[in-house]
């Protein structure tokens, strides 16, 4: 436990380990409802120095609530006033406590209407400060047993943001914070008072992500920013769960942090892991930026590379350092020390003062809201990879405390997004694993049927893809994601968007029946009270072939993702094909929104072939979260194919034992007559059949005859994925 965070549950505390010329000073009351609230003062008390055996702790200032005549049970706003030491800043100012668990934007400092300082949150009970939400409502976090925590290597990530959106016809769509509410209902049943309970995804029972399978949740930062929720890049207050997540539509007050302890408490009864994506490289209006700048924080944004804390860990062409970028917000120093008050240790020594802030808030958040990994955004903007390890260990040994005498360093996880690799980072022990983005670059070229740039094959490509131990990354040691939620620039937007460009019509048409289609259209039109031209019949049929020729690709990528050696990823939305709502089909910002704002649009899971592309997708999950040989780092190619226009590659996952076998066709073509008796298409090589035992086709249900396996049709664009199952000839 850090030192601070105990000293807090008796009293207020502000650490400021510079020497302020006038004493900081408390500000509280408590709200008064009304349209608007307003804030009802009770007292303003200087703090004071506090005292160790009766000698001062230098740069620590208490104050002990008893003295203040505060009702036991009742919640209280609160902030700090102190000199403004932010550059061009003057006078005295009142900010949010940098240790507040919860913030209420309802409410600004009075000292300062004009600036955004929202109002800090506590509870008093017992003579004890308690996190609390502004009405009182109290979160209580529970241990998740150890048993149901998946080990690293059968984990599949979920990567959530939080802005959502759902359509309202004719092409229209409304867009508004996924609350830590509406994420819960995609875990639980029942979840009530949802700004999105009129998605078909919040009422499933079983409940949505249990359907899908995955086994982790990655939220984009759920830490407060003062920014409107978009992707949440640009924390403000460390300790508090973002205001707007826990203020669902007809609220009269917030509750973020007993909404996110309960959508946690949810998530581990379920079996799924939670993960916290955190930015360490810079801040936005955080409170120390006007407490203490000079011991927090670089100028704005950093201009020389002489200051030691000015340079991030990326080199330019001419080799050298490129300076940090603060993306508008402020970069912390985690190089400069002073001799203060340790909030860790509680002794007085050299220290980084902006590690020991992440660190102690690190602490809040395992120890809280007991989080079972991280994801480190923009690592080379932290620049600093000894506080990298340092914060990687310390989220291990805090970890290790939950779980005494279990192997926990096998269920937590430290991931870091550096997208150049720097594989010192993994052989030096800094991070336990990097988002390969050479994953994403791999399969969407060969989705394209395209040898990735500066590839000289398509077989390399895809081996790259599949065996990242070529990019010298073990399995747990590499996070693959067919895409993220940086969905801007050339093959990174949502894949469905990729594949609006690169799916032609006249190589789809030989996939599907067009007269089928053109039947169901007709019918569909009809349906709505119209007599439909051909015209309009064949290009809406022509359109559907081609959504459906994506949605295969689709299903050919995600083969590959969970079926690769390393972590699978899934942004959310792609399981079921999601498309921009605020990005055209290239990629670009349209100009109903900006950068950090594209939403996941769930109403889409409710169309009929977006729906089994879901459903495809949930069966890969559960082979891979279950079959031993996908957690392995084993991966063998054992037959590839480029004669004929064929792009054919075949590998297996695992020990020839017990093998999973992925036979992938990156190509139009497919084998003539495919679904005659006698069409085959024969791969040599295939592990041996035990005896007892027969091989069974997982992503369309079917048990192959034992004599059969090895030669069955292959189709355009699609993967077939065989493992073995108990029984002799089927």
């Amino acid at each position: 436990m850090s030192n601070l965070l105990t000293r807090r549950r008796t009293r207020f505390v502000l650490w400021c380990p510079s020497a302020p010329a006038n004493p900081p000073e408390l500000v509280i009351g408590q709200i008064q409802n009304g349209n608007p609230p307003t804030f009802n003062q009770l007292a303003q008390r200087p703090l004071q120095k506090a005292l160790d055996a009766g000698t001062p702790i230098d740069g620590l200032w208490e104050l002990d609530p008893t003295s203040l005549g505060l009702a036991d049970g009742r919640t209280y706003h609160y902030w700090f006033e102190v000199d403004d030491t932010s550059p061009g800043g003057s006078g005295r100012i009142q900010v949010t406590d940098p240790l507040a668990s919860t913030v209420d934007y309802r409410l600004f400092a009075p000292a300062n209407r004009s600036l955004s300082f929202p109002a800090s949150v506590i509870g008093f009970s017992g003579g004890k400060l308690v996190t609390r939400d502004p009405n009182g409502e109290q979160g209580n976090p529970t241990v998740a047993p150890f048993t149901r925590l998946t080990a690293n290597s059968q984990t599949v990530i979920y990567e959530l943001p939080t802005a959502w959106s759902s359509s309202t016809g004719s092409d229209g769509f409304e867009r508004a914070v996924g609350t830590f509410r509406d994420v819960r209902a995609l875990t639980e049943p029942g979840v009530l008072d949802l700004n999105f309970s009129e998605l078909g995804v919040t009422k499933l029972d079983p409940p949505y992500l249990v359907q899908l399978g995955v086994n982790a949740l990655e939220m984009l930062p759920p830490a407060d920013s003062i920014y409107s929720r978009q992707w949440g890049y640009g924390t403000s207050h460390y300790f508090a769960p973002d205001y707007e997540l826990g203020y669902p539509e007809g609220f009269l007050s917030p509750t973020a942090d007993s909404d996110l302890v309960d959508l946690i408490n949810s998530l581990h009864s379920r079996g799924i892991r939670v993960l916290l994506d955190v930015v360490l490289g810079f801040m936005k209006e955080e409170p120390y930026r006007y407490i203490d700048f000079d011991d927090f924080y670089l100028e704005d944004p950093p201009t020389h590379a002489g200051d030691p804390d000015a340079a991030s860990s990326r080199f330019d062409r001419d080799g050298n350092k490129e300076l940090r970028n603060p993306f508008g917000a402020s970069c912390p120093r985690y190089v400069k020390t002073r001799t203060t008050y340790d909030p860790i240790t509680g002794v007085v020594k050299q220290i980084s003062p902006a590690r020991q802030h992440m660190l102690t808030f690190l602490t809040r958040w395992m120890q809280d809201f007991m989080i079972d990994g991280i994801r480190m955004d923009s690592v080379e903007n932290v620049a600093n990879w000894d506080f990298v390890e340092e914060f990687k260990s310390t989220g291990h040994d805090l970890f290790a405390a939950r779980y005494p005498g279990e192997a926990a360093d096998d269920s937590y996880i430290v991931v870091g997004e550096e997208l150049q690799l720097p594989l010192a980072l993994l052989s030096q022990h800094r991070l336990d694993s990097l988002w390969n983005e050479q994953f994403q670059t791999f399969i969407r070229a060969a989705l394209a049927g395209q040898n990735a740039a500066n590839e000289q094959s398509f077989e390399r490509t895809v081996r790259r893809a599949i065996d990242c131990k070529m990019d010298h990354l073990n399995g747990t040691q590499a996070v693959n994601y067919l895409t993220s939620h940086d969905v801007e620039g050339f093959r990174k937007e949502r894949l469905y968007t990729q594949m609006a460009s690169d799916v032609l019509l006249t190589p789809s048409e030989a996939l599907f029946d067009r007269g089928q289609i053109e039947a169901e259209v007709l019918a569909s039109i009809k349906a709505e009270g119209r007599d439909p031209g051909s015209d309009e019949v064949r290009d809406r049929a022509s359109e559907l072939i081609l959504h459906k020729g994506r949605l295969r690709r689709i299903r050919l990528g995600f083969v590959c993702l969970l079926t690769a050696v390393g972590i699978p990823m899934i942004l959310a939305g792609e399981e079921f094909g999601d498309d921009h709502d605020l990005f055209d089909r290239h990629g670009r910002v349209t100009h109903h929104g900006g950068k950090q704002v594209d939403p996941v649009n769930y109403s889409r899971f409710d169309e009929p072939d977006r729906n089994e592309l879901f459903i495809y997708v949930a069966k890969l999950i559960r082979l891979r979260t279950s079959h031993p040989s996908l957690a392995a780092d084993e991966v063998f190619f054992f037959h590839t194919d480029f004669e004929d226009g064929k792009r054919v590659v075949v590998w297996r996952r695992g020990p020839a034992s017990d093998p999973v076998v992925v036979v992938a066709n990156f190509s139009d073509y497919t084998t003539p007559n495919a679904l005659s008796p006698g069409a085959e298409y024969v791969v040599p090589h295939w592990p041996d059949t035990p005896s007892g035992e027969h091989w069974f086709e997982m992503t369309q249900d079917r048990h192959i005859r034992t004599g059969q396996h090895d030669r069955e049709s292959i189709f355009a664009w699609e993967a077939k994925v065989y493992h073995l199952a108990p029984g002799d000839n089927f």
